[in-house]
């Protein structure tokens, strides 16, 4: 029998707690995170190991098992040198952990460029296989019957998590944006019609790039209490 979820997140609290390094979690999933400088990459080898070290022992206290094939590390760099340091050096259990070059957090790819350009990738390819899919079925469908499985099926997966991919560069964005037209040319062929259905796309673009400059400034204010917070501890 399972926990709901607000049972498990009393179950879950004292970990998150307890938790020296930056520690987020939603659901059952949990991401341990740092910053730090290339000085002070020992130290944060070291702590970053004694966090896992914490979460495995609070797994066996209270008879969690963590999946082994869903545990990821990643460095987020410009220099490849920095997860070069790293590689091997951390544990959980009995497991090395691997420095991959992106991992995949709660359905977005993150890589260690912060890009993006792989999971916009990934996106694109999975979008662009519903709209194909929506073709073989535009001789049974009308304007509106495509329209409500273009909205249904395809855009729910485009406009997924948009604040943590939408400051890529545009040619990353343009696979989307290439998917968009195509959908919209297979829903509405004439010229009028498809500018008509564009204006929805670039707007809600433009709306989220808004929300976006919002949430990087709420972030940073967050962060600067967060360390203002540490300091008089």
């Amino acid at each position: 029998m399972g926990l709901g979820p607000i049972l498990w997140n009393v179950y879950f609290n004292d970990l998150l707690q307890k938790a020296p390094l930056w520690l987020s979690a939603y659901a059952d999933d949990c991401t341990v995170s740092h910053s730090y400088t290339k000085e002070e990459t020992a130290n944060v080898i070291d702590d970053a190991n004694r966090q896992l070290g914490d979460i495995t022992a609070w797994g066996r206290r209270w008879q969690v098992q963590f999946a082994a094939e869903k545990n990821q590390a990643m460095v987020i760099s410009r220099s490849r040198e920095n997860s070069r340091l790293l590689e091997g050096k951390l544990k959980f259990g009995d497991d090395t952990l691997a420095i991959e070059d992106s991992i995949n957090i709660l359905g977005v790819k993150v890589d260690s460029r912060l890009s993006f350009d792989r999971h916009l990738e990934t996106v694109a390819r999975r979008v662009s296989l519903k709209v194909t899919l929506l073709r073989r079925v535009r001789h049974l469908l009308n304007a509106d019957g495509l329209m409500r499985l273009y909205k249904a099926q395809v855009r729910p997966v485009m406009e997924y998590s948009p604040l943590t991919w939408m400051s890529s560069a545009q040619c990353h964005l343009s696979l989307l944006d290439k998917v968009q037209r195509g959908a919209e040319r297979l829903i509405h062929p004439t010229a009028d019609q498809h500018h008509m259905e564009r204006r929805p796309w670039q707007q809600w673009r433009q709306q989220q790039r808004r929300q976006q400059q919002q949430h990087q400034l709420q972030l940073q204010q967050h962060q600067q209490q967060q360390q203002q917070r540490l300091q008089q501890e």
